[in-house]
């Protein structure tokens, strides 16, 4: 693993984005398990939320994770009608590997932005 695939990887959790030129420097263009879970944790780290600006007292279609003194938290909500959006659903997670296996399956399915997540790895 280099510096560089680490901060492509956190990258693209904060962002749900990366160019072209950054998904050619990703090993066989596949961002790795493991680095994202890891990405997730030094922003948790950094702001108890993740991703950092959202807060499930606002208006967003997905999931939001929250690092609590127990553990972490998990806060759904769906758009469900043009601007008009579901109750909050929280419900605790088992670890911080589920949160962010539930966040990347709920909202991205098995690739974010294109990007191929290598589960193995």
């Amino acid at each position: 693993m280099s510096d560089r695939e680490a901060e492509l990887t956190r990258k693209l959790a904060d962002t749900f984005h990366l160019s072209v030129p950054e998904r050619a420097d990703l090993p066989d263009g596949r961002v790795r398990w493991s680095l994202l879970v890891s990405a997730v944790s030094k922003s948790l780290a950094e702001s108890r939320w993740f991703p950092k600006d959202w807060r499930p007292d606002q208006r967003y279609n997905g999931v939001i994770i929250e690092a609590r003194a127990d553990g972490f938290m998990l806060h759904e909500r769906r758009e469900s009608g043009m601007a008009s959006f579901s109750e909050v659903r929280s419900v605790p997670a088992i670890s911080l590997d589920d949160a962010v296996r539930t966040r990347v399956v709920t909202m991205f399915g098995d690739d974010i932005d294109g990007v191929r997540i290598d589960w193995t790895a």
